[in-house]
């Protein structure tokens, strides 16, 4: 699936989420997400569990081949990316060339991260230009439990 050339003026939940699906490519689109609020990050990708979303099959399927790339993303919330989320298990995910603007100053925010229940496997962060105005912040930010991942998941912590 191709979700291209769409613009987000603001939101309270998540622009883009992406639940339970395979081969799913987001670029060229614009988010500005002026909202503080808990649950509020621009993309969310996790496994399709616990959700009860409507019409959503929930049978634990996890996400697989999710690229998100040349997005303009300017947001408020704690969590811009969250690339992981209810235990899931991200394989084959490609955020490249993406500009983030993390624009809360009296609050830390993470632009790129996972939960800490999330593995994410095979994974290319590349070329994407952040900016933080908060010393509290972190650009990329990928902790797990090593317990429960898998031998090919990759941890990374860049402040």
């Amino acid at each position: 699936m191709l979700i291209e050339r769409v613009q987000s003026l603001n939101h309270d939940q998540h622009f883009v989420d992406i639940c339970g699906s395979r081969n799913i490519t987001v670029r060229d689109c614009v988010s500005n997400n002026l909202q503080d609020t808990y649950g509020t990050a621009t993309f969310q990708i996790d496994r399709a569990k616990n959700l009860g979303i409507w019409g959503l099959l929930l049978d634990g399927t996890n996400p697989k081949n999710i690229t998100l790339s040349n997005n303009r993303i300017t947001s408020m919330s704690e969590l811009v990316l969250q690339l992981g989320h209810d235990q899931s298990n991200v394989k084959g995910l490609k955020v490249v060339n993406n500009t983030i603007n993390c624009t809360n100053k009296t609050k830390g925010q993470i632009a790129i991260g996972n939960d800490e229940d999330t593995s994410i496997s095979k994974t290319d962060i590349i070329g994407n230009n952040i900016t933080l105005n908060n010393v509290n912040s972190a650009g990329i930010h990928l902790v797990s439990d090593p317990k429960k991942s898998s031998k090919t998941s990759q941890y990374l912590a860049i402040p």
